[in-house]
């Protein structure tokens, strides 16, 4: 009797000791969802290249950094399509996070700020020939101006993929704004963007890079889930997705600079 007591014991020490730790699994749980994650799954891609672009035409003048040529940037599109890599979306991005869906190899975001007229006729065009997809961020006071996309561009763009993200109302300093201000910036540029387009807005291009711990906490409280900065490199995902780097890519870019800055 005493040693099938013993025998029992030693049972249920091996049966626990083999048990997964509780609080571990809490922990790892608590980080993934601190990260904004809903599915319990470690990300196979922690990094990735978002490209930023502005212009995509030969104006120069004091902003001509910001206008990368559309001959540059045919032949940049090419090196993306050769070297392996496929354009995403935050949308993309996000059915990978939750776990729904893989992404490609070698993924990489192409985002267009502030909404230029030329982001249809030079960007969307050329992308388009080579299946290609990208995000645009239009301010909603730009859209339908002479050198603004219209509505009907937009949704075009979207048609073939694109995704329309909030740049704001009008572009101002998001950190210089009363809290009024800024909810009216962040609220309802997505309110109005989901009106117009009839899509979920999923993330927010803070104007000129500006941003602080204010404007993150209004994003998020918007429903943003991804936010795009001016800082430059990879975007990490497992760090703050409100707060993700950019590659800027210029005017003064040769394609043996770009390759440089993409890998």
């Amino acid at each position: 009797m005493k040693r099938l007591v013993i025998v029992i014991l030693v049972f249920f020490v091996l049966l626990f000791l083999t048990l997964p730790n509780p609080s571990a699994l809490d922990l790892d749980f608590t980080e993934l969802n601190a990260q904004g994650y809903k599915n319990s799954k470690q990300l196979q891609i922690s990094q990735i290249p978002i490209l930023m672009y502005h212009s995509i035409s030969d104006i120069g003048g004091v902003y001509s950094e910001l206008c990368v040529s559309p001959s540059s940037f045919s032949k940049q599109m090419d090196y993306l399509l050769d070297s392996g890599y496929s354009t995403i979306t935050f949308h993309g991005l996000l059915d990978y996070i939750e776990g729904n869906k893989p992404l490609p190899e070698k993924p990489i975001i192409l985002t267009f700020d502030d909404g230029y007229l030329d982001n249809y006729k030079n960007a969307f065009m050329a992308m388009r020939e080579r299946a290609m997809v990208g995000v645009v961020y239009p301010y909603i006071n730009k859209i339908g101006t002479e050198n603004g996309l219209s509505k009907d561009q937009l949704l075009k763009m979207q048609e073939q993929g694109w995704e329309i993200g909030s740049h704001t109302i009008t572009h101002l300093d998001l950190t210089s704004l009363t809290d009024r201000q800024l909810k009216n910036e962040v609220y309802e540029s997505k309110v109005k963007l989901k009106e117009m387009f009839d899509s979920d807005v999923v993330s927010v291009c803070y104007p000129a890079g500006r941003y602080n711990d204010k404007v993150v906490e209004f994003s998020k409280s918007a429903g943003y889930l991804f936010g795009v900065t001016t800082s430059y490199g990879k975007a990490d995902l497992e760090e703050n997705l409100l707060e993700l780097s950019r590659i800027r890519i210029n005017r003064s870019d040769t394609l043996a600079t770009f390759v440089k800055k993409v890998n």
